[in-house]
């Protein structure tokens, strides 16, 4: 969850662009998000796999130099196939979808008033309780 949240803070914090060039930004974005998101999840996974003789496992005792050299093995003979797929995927889809989403969301946050003060007012049929009574309060 926490590489998930991490994906969607920095796409976040984009620059903003206009046009093609935002949408060809966050193909990019999606591009390098699902390769990232694929290492950062093979980085959690990695340490626990020291069953069998294979020479892709995590040693512990070993130097760092040693244990990086077998985890980037780990990942590109494992993860890699996935993980291509996934920011392929992530560009057609942002490419294909991106414009009617954005607009969308546009559309969605003029609409919202972020920025509108907050008033309460009565319901519709209730007296304000400055126009009761002190017996009726």
């Amino acid at each position: 969850m926490i590489a998930a949240a991490w994906i969607g803070f920095l796409a976040g914090c984009l620059p903003p662009a206009h046009g093609r060039a935002e949408l060809w930004l966050l193909a990019a974005y999606g591009a390098l998000a699902g390769l990232v998101y694929g290492l950062v999840m093979d980085m959690w996974f990695w340490p626990f796999t020291t069953a069998g003789s294979n020479q892709l496992h995590y040693v512990a005792g070993a130097s760092l130099a040693e244990n990086l050299r077998r985890f980037w093995g780990f990942h590109i003979a494992s993860a890699l196939g996935f993980d291509l797929p996934r920011a392929l995927g992530n560009v057609l889809l942002v490419l294909v979808a991106g414009t009617p989403v954005l607009v969308a969301l546009r559309r969605a946050a003029r609409r919202a008033a972020f920025d509108a003060a907050v008033t309460f007012e009565p319901a519709l049929g209730q007296v304000p309780a400055t126009a009761m009574s002190p017996k009726a309060r």
